[in-house]
C-alpha cells in the first residue's frame, strides 16, 4: 500500500514537471525518475525504521536506535511585572514610592542526553535574564557614608544598580557518567549539594521567586567533580570544587577557593524521588516525604590580602513532605567565616518554611516564611539596623498545565529594616569574606531602612 502511494505520488510530480518543462519525456525517461524516487524513499523509510529515534519525552528528542547517542532539548521562559513599594525617605528625593514594571526574569536552553554509551550523560545549559550570576543586585552604593545622619548607610545617595541582563551565559555545563549500583561520577559546572531550596529547578518553585533566605545563602554554581549515590530510598554526594558561587571563572581566579568540600545527604520516607522535585501536589495523590541535610567548608586562595588565612564552613537541614493537595517543607542554614587575622568570627543563620494547598487541578494558595538572623560582628552590618530580619510571601498559583504552563500571582512583604542584607558577610563567592545581597530586583525588594515594603509580582512561565 505505501508502494503504490509513492508511485502516485511520484507519477503526479512527474507530471508536473513534465507539464512545466516544454521538452517532452520518454517513457524510459520517466520510468528512470519514478525507480529513482521509489528508491529513495525506500532508503529514508528504512533508515527512519532501524536507524534512529525521533520524539517526544519530557523534551524533544533525536537519537540513534541503539540508544548510545542522544540529544534532547528542553528550554524554560520566565515573564514577570513587578511593583514595589517602599519608604520615601529610601529613593531619590522627587521619585515616587512605587516602582514597577516588566522583566524578563530569565530564558533558558537546555541541551542534554548521553554520548558513546547510555552511561555517559551530559547537560550543557545556556541562560540569559536578570541577576544570572549570583543572588542579585546591591542597593548601597557607597557601603560606608551616612550623609542624611540617620544612624545609617542606606541613604538618598543610593542607588539601584541594574541586573545584569541580555547577555547569554554558560549554566550548568556538566558530565557525568554511571557507575552502575546506584552510583555515578560527574564533572564541569553545577550545584553542589547544599540548599535544598536551591537543588530544586526554579521551574518549580512554589511562589514566584526563590525566598530571600536562600538567596542569601545559596551555593550558586561551581565547578569541580564528585560523586552521588541514589536508590530508592536514600541519596547521597560529595564534591570538590573551587567554592560555592564560583561560576564561569579561570582556575587563577581570585574569588576562587584554595580547597573547598561540600556533602550532602538526604532520605526518602515516602513516595518517590520524582514526586519532591516540586512542591505541589494534586488532591488524590499519594504521600511523598524526605528529609536531608549537608555540610560544606573552604578557603581562600593563598596569598589573597587579609582574608587569605580565612576559611568558611556552613550547614544546613531540610524537611518536605506533599500529598493530597498538600504541601510542606523547611529548613535552616548557618554558616561561619573563621577569620585569621584577629578580627571576630562571623556566624549567620537562616529559616524558611511553607505551606501550600491545592484543592483541583489547576488552583493552589501558599504562605512561605523567610527568616535572616544576622551577626553584629560583621563589619558590614549596621547596629543602627535590624539584625533579623522576617519575610512573608503569599499568593496563588493557577496551573495551566502543570510547572509546563503556570501563573502565579504573589506578594512578598518584609517586616523589618532589611538595609542589612546588603552589606551583610555571607558565603557567596568563592573566597570567605565578600559582601552580597539577599535582596534583589528578581524578588522584587531594592532594600528599605524602615519595615513594610513590599513587592507585588506577577510571572508567566512556560517551560517545555
Amino acid at each position: 500500500m505505501t508502494k503504490i502511494a509513492l508511485m502516485l505520488l511520484a507519477g503526479a510530480t512527474v507530471s508536473t514537471a513534465a507539464l512545466a518543462d516544454t521538452t517532452s519525456m520518454t517513457r524510459d525517461e520517466v520510468r528512470g525518475m519514478v525507480s529513482e524516487m521509489l528508491s529513495d524513499a525506500e532508503t529514508r523509510s528504512s533508515l527512519l525504521q532501524g536507524g534512529g529515534m525521533v520524539g517526544y519525552d519530557k523534551g524533544f528528542m533525536v537519537g540513534s536506535a541503539d540508544g548510545n547517542w542522544k540529544l534532547k532539548f528542553n528550554g524554560l521562559i520566565q515573564f514577570r511585572y513587578m511593583m514595589n513599594f517602599r519608604d520615601s525617605s529610601d529613593i531619590a528625593v522627587g521619585d515616587d514610592d512605587l516602582t514597577n514594571g516588566f522583566q524578563l526574569r530569565k530564558a533558558r536552553v537546555v541541551l542534554s542526553g548521553n554520548a558513546v554509551n547510555p552511561n555517559l550523560t551530559y547537560v550543557i545549559a545556556f541562560e540569559t535574564g536578570t541577576g544570572q550570576q549570583g543572588p542579585g543586585t546591591f542597593i548601597d552604593t557607597d557601603h560606608t557614608t551616612d550623609s542624611d545622619g540617620d544612624g545609617n548607610d542606606l541613604n538618598d545617595s543610593d542607588q539601584l544598580i541594574p541586573g545584569s541582563g541580555g547577555g547569554w551565559i554558560a549554566n550548568d555545563v556538566m558530565f557525568a557518567y554511571n557507575l552502575g549500583d546506584g552510583w555515578s561520577i560527574r564533572g564541569g559546572q553545577y550545584k553542589v549539594g547544599f540548599l535544598r531550596e536551591e537543588l530544586l529547578s526554579e521551574a518549580n518553585t512554589i511562589g514566584v521567586e526563590r525566598g530571600v533566605m536562600n538567596n542569601f545563602f545559596n551555593q550558586g554554581r561551581s565547578q569541580g567533580v564528585g560523586f552521588k549515590f541514589e536508590n530508592n530510598d536514600w541519596r547521597f554526594s560529595v564534591d570538590m570544587s573551587d567554592g560555592l558561587n564560583t561560576a564561569n571563572t579561570d582556575f587563577n581566579n581570585a574569588a576562587e577557593s584554595e580547597f573547598a568540600l561540600t556533602a550532602r545527604g538526604g532520605w526518602k520516607w515516602a513516595g518517590s524521588w520524582d514526586q519532591l522535585m516540586d512542591y505541589t501536589s494534586k488532591p488524590g495523590d499519594a504521600n511523598a516525604g524526605s528529609v536531608g541535610g549537608a555540610l560544606t567548608w573552604q578557603t581562600a586562595t593563598q596569598p589573597a590580602g587579609p582574608t587569605d588565612a580565612s576559611s568558611m564552613w556552613g550547614a544546613t537541614v531540610d524537611a518536605q513532605w506533599e500529598g493530597n493537595g498538600f504541601g510542606l517543607f523547611g529548613a535552616f542554614v548557618y554558616t561561619a567565616v573563621e577569620n585569621g587575622t584577629g578580627a571576630s568570627d562571623i556566624n549567620h543563620m537562616g529559616g524558611t518554611f511553607q505551606a501550600n494547598y491545592r484543592w483541583n487541578e489547576t488552583s493552589e494558595v501558599f504562605a512561605k516564611w523567610d527568616g535572616i538572623f544576622l551577626d553584629n560582628d560583621d563589619a558590614g552590618v549596621s547596629t543602627a539596623l535590624d539584625e533579623d530580619c522576617h519575610f512573608l510571601t503569599f499568593g496563588y498559583n493557577h496551573y495551566f498545565a502543570g510547572n509546563n504552563a503556570k501563573l502565579t500571582i504573589d506578594c512578598i512583604y518584609s517586616f523589618n529594616e532589611n538595609a542589612n542584607l546588603v552589606t551583610a558577610t555571607t558565603t557567596n563567592g568563592g573566597q570567605p569574606g565578600v559582601t552580597a545581597s539577599g535582596l534583589s530586583t528578581n524578588n522584587g525588594l531594592l532594600g528599605s531602612s524602615d519595615g513594610g515594603e513590599f513587592a507585588i509580582r506577577g510571572q508567566f512561565q512556560l517551560a517545555f
